[in-house]
């Protein structure tokens, strides 16, 4: 859903993948900010994540999730379709996600790096 937040401009999606108020949250704002009152978005951007697996002491309202993750590259276009910029794909790299449930769902709260890996 993140991905299609960023790729379609539907950036109110967003807010079906962080938890209110959390770093992951702020994270995605930092990006998704200057890309509302333009209407632009990241035409092609996609993430993969591999990898994937909970870590014990997940309880009923939170877990953390270990992935590797990586994105592909992608265009900034305007409304009209325009490129504007392009963003290089990333490394992967591992991550551990910290999910919290919000009304039921599951929320990304924060996204910390792996140390010590590789």
């Amino acid at each position: 859903m993140r991905d299609h937040a960023f790729s379609s401009g539907s950036l109110e999606l967003l807010a079906d993948v962080n938890a209110p108020g959390s770093s992951a949250a702020a994270a995605d704002e930092r990006t998704a900010g200057p890309l509302r009152p333009s209407g632009h978005r990241l035409a092609g951007f996609r993430s993969t994540l591999s990898e994937v697996a909970v870590e014990e002491g997940a309880t009923p309202v939170n877990a953390v999730v270990r992935v590797v993750s990586a994105t592909t590259g992608y265009q900034m276009v305007d409304t009209d379709g325009a490129v504007l910029g392009a963003g290089a794909p990333s490394r992967p790299q591992p991550l551990r996600l910290v999910l919290v449930s919000v009304d039921g769902q599951w929320r990304v709260s924060d996204i910390l790096a792996v140390h010590g890996s590789g």
